[in-house]
């Protein structure tokens, strides 16, 4: 149970019928301190270990205790709160372990015991490690995988989950194990982000904010999404701050604060019936339809028969540019176009920007 009912705990979601868990929430909630505070907790219980993964090997590295300086040690709040000297020390590979530290003579940080909580490597170094062995890890917990506006992301980001995932995994469900639990805990910059767009949760998010709805669970592909809620008292505190004070009424504040997608532009997105328009286009499964003796534009899933490209060919995605391409961007710029949803309207301006 959490050690402070206003911060989030994420171990309190655990479900072997769910083992990929997406968790998005305001700033300061609490997310990370609960998921290493419960980590280390689980460890204890279990002896069960977990790994910890920033996105790229530059935000790893910054983690990394260095001499005797804690700068940025995610593991800092939970030491001052509990009386510990926890760290992530490296180990001279790619792989950093999570443990118990102390500092010798000259400054130098070292392993103080035998007592190894876990693992940390970036999301990025992880899915290239090849013949390693992590059967003592359960639990896997990636860190912001929602990058902020301003980060240089490689590409490639979601195929790099899923195989750092296989990395760990393995083949322990075929040995009657339970599979390997997954926490992606992120604030909400992007809804049209790496991992959502790989895995095709960038319409299952939209809807649940339509709908209102804080928490789904696809009992089929095993994994659910979270739109956390902050506790009155986290908020009530939060907005007594400088910093909240200064953005309110921002995109920032919206999206650190409020848990909104307040980056993702999600205007001229409507439902509408396609009776009185004419199918014109499909690229993938988005259908383009126009309005008969007029100038609109309608992009949807409601299926047309017409003249279809797929973006995973290149010649065809290059050729519906082409084609196509120009006279969709016009029409955008001018508001000639209504979108079913904002996926489809992130996927089509991906291409034609």
């Amino acid at each position: 149970m959490p050690k402070n009912s206003k911060f989030t705990w994420i171990w309190d979601y655990l479900d072997p019928l769910y083992p990929f868990q997406f968790f998005v929430g305001a700033r300061g909630d609490g997310k990370t301190y609960g998921a290493l505070d419960g980590g280390v907790e689980r460890y204890e219980d279990t002896g069960e270990k977990f790994m910890f993964s920033r996105l790229t090997p530059k935000e790893q590295k910054e983690i990394l205790c260095k001499k005797t300086s804690q700068k940025g040690n995610p593991f800092k709040k939970i030491n001052k709160n509990e009386g510990r000297s926890i760290g992530i020390v490296s180990t001279g590979d790619l792989v950093s372990s999570i443990c118990d530290y102390e500092v010798d003579d000259k400054g130098k940080i070292i392993i103080g015991s035998s007592k190894e909580y876990g693992y940390s490597c970036s999301l990025v170094d992880l899915c290239d490690i090849r013949g390693q062995d992590y059967s003592d890890v359960t639990a896997w917990i990636v860190d912001e995988f929602i990058p902020e506006k301003h980060k240089r992301i490689p590409s490639g980001l979601g195929a790099a989950l899923l195989n750092g995932y296989d990395t760990i995994n393995r083949d322990r469900e075929d040995n009657g194990e339970p599979p390997l639990f997954l926490f992606c805990l992120a604030n909400a910059f992007n809804i049209y982000n790496p991992i959502f767009k790989e895995l095709g949760l960038v319409s299952v998010c939209e809807k649940m904010i339509n709908k209102g709805q804080k928490d789904y669970y696809d009992k089929k592909r095993r994994f659910a999404i979270h739109l956390l809620e902050d506790s009155g008292e986290l908020a009530e505190a939060r907005d007594k701050r400088a910093l909240t004070a200064l953005t309110k009424g921002t995109d920032f504040y919206d999206a650190a604060y409020n848990n909104e997608f307040a980056y993702n532009d999600f205007s001229n997105i409507a439902y509408r019936k396609v009776k009185g328009y004419r199918p014109l286009v499909s690229l993938d499964d988005i259908y383009i339809w126009q309005r008969v003796g007029g100038r609109e534009l309608y992009a949807t899933y409601t299926v047309g028969k017409v003249e279809s490209f797929k973006t995973k060919k290149q010649a065809e995605k290059l050729l519906f540019i082409r084609t196509y391409g120009h006279k969709l961007w016009i029409s955008y710029i001018k508001g000639l176009i209504t979108f079913e949803t904002y996926d489809i309207k992130a996927r089509l301006l991906e291409v034609i920007e």
